[in-house]
Parts: C-alpha cells; structure tokens; sequence
C-alpha cells in the first residue's frame, strides 16, 4: 500500500477527506475495519483541531494513522473505538504528532482483512 498524505485546515470537509482516506484504503481492509479507521481519521482531524497533514501508511503489517499538526495537542488523544487499536501522541518541538495504528496481518506472507485474526481477536464493530 502506498502512503496517503493530505493537508488540513480549520474548517476542512471531513466528509472529503474521509470519502479520499476510504478510496486509498479500499480493498487493504475488512468493511468493519475500514469504519474503524475512518472513524479514527476524523476523531484524531477533531482533537488536532487547526492545520497539519494526515498520514496513512502501512508499516510492516500495521496500518498507521497519523496526524502531524501545526501546534503542540494538549490532552491524551481520542481513544479508538476498539483495543484491537494502540494509539499515542508526542511532540517534535513546536509540533505535535496524534497516531493511531492497527494490525492488519500476522504471520509469514500476506493476510486478508478477513483473516481467522480478525475474526477471533478483533471481531468487527456490532
């Protein structure tokens, strides 16, 4: 999967942003995953409040979300919406980095989001 990068401002459409973080994570994850992380996307756009740049990336077998901003965010960041989630914050001098990221495979090769991992481990949101 290749990075998506996009900026953010006060006032930015997050139904745009979600409709384009939805197209680039098409088909990398399960459709109850997938509402996880846009539901994660728009939380984590909420908290930062002011302008910065989304990032969403894979990183071995996670899929990590990230919001760089323009200022330190004060506060913890919004809790997602499953443990099946890890998330934190910290700052890089005059900015502040809000991440959320989720396994989205176990093991030697590939799996599919509807792998038995998924299945068991972290059931989709009812």
């Amino acid at each position: 999967m290749t990075s998506l990068w996009l900026s953010f401002g006060a006032g930015t459409d997050l139904a745009g942003l979600r409709a384009s973080a939805r197209t680039h994570l098409d088909g990398h994850l399960g459709g109850g995953h997938l509402d996880e992380a846009l539901t994660v996307i728009t939380a984590l756009v909420d908290h930062a409040g002011g302008e910065g740049e989304l990032i969403v990336s894979r990183r071995d077998n996670n899929l990590l979300i990230e919001l760089v901003t323009r200022t330190v965010v004060d506060g913890s960041p919004p809790i997602p919406p499953t443990p099946c989630w890890t998330h934190g914050a910290y700052s890089t001098g005059a900015r502040g980095v809000i991440w959320a990221e989720l396994e989205i495979s176990r093991g030697p090769g590939p799996r599919l989001a509807s792998s038995s991992f998924f299945r068991y481990a972290c059931p989709r949101p009812g």
